[in-house]
């Protein structure tokens, strides 16, 4: 008998407190939602377990770290994401690294446009806008990117 098995997101988004409702209704699913809410953290869940992530959903726009912490040090591989805008970007090239390179999503304030202008070559499922998607039409698409 073949067991279903169990799907994981990690979300990387420094927006948390809007977020909440959507990662509550996913996680309401039975589907396991990581959160991250800065590149830095993004980066080492992605070293650390990136390959065991059926979906990685990524904002364009993230802090590097928490202002709290502004002494901390970078790993010599992103030293350069200090002065990036686009730190939600590199994420995503740190995803397309990874073998077998988990789906990828992102959800952003900024316009579909924009964001895949930015991406360049860069191919990701959806572009989800932040302003105007709701968390149950967030949620149905999700299920959808992970086959549920």
């Amino acid at each position: 008998m073949e067991t279903t098995k169990h799907k994981k997101i990690l979300w990387i988004d420094d927006d948390y407190r809007i977020l909440k409702g959507f990662l509550r209704k996913v996680a309401d699913e039975g589907v396991d939602v990581e959160y991250a809410g800065f590149a830095l953290e993004g980066y080492r869940m992605l070293r650390k377990v990136g390959t065991d992530y059926d979906l990685i959903l990524v904002d364009i726009i993230l802090p590097l770290f928490p202002m709290s912490e502004v002494s901390l040090e970078l790993p010599d591989g992103i030293k350069s994401w200090e002065f990036s805008d686009d730190l939600g970007i590199l994420i995503i090239k740190e995803i397309t690294q990874l073998q077998p390179v988990p789906k990828i999503a992102v959800l952003s304030i900024l316009d579909e446009v924009t964001v895949q202008r930015r991406l360049g070559d860069t191919k990701v499922l959806r572009i989800f806008p932040k302003q105007t998607i709701t968390s149950a039409e967030l949620k149905e698409n999700i299920m959808q990117l992970l086959e549920i």
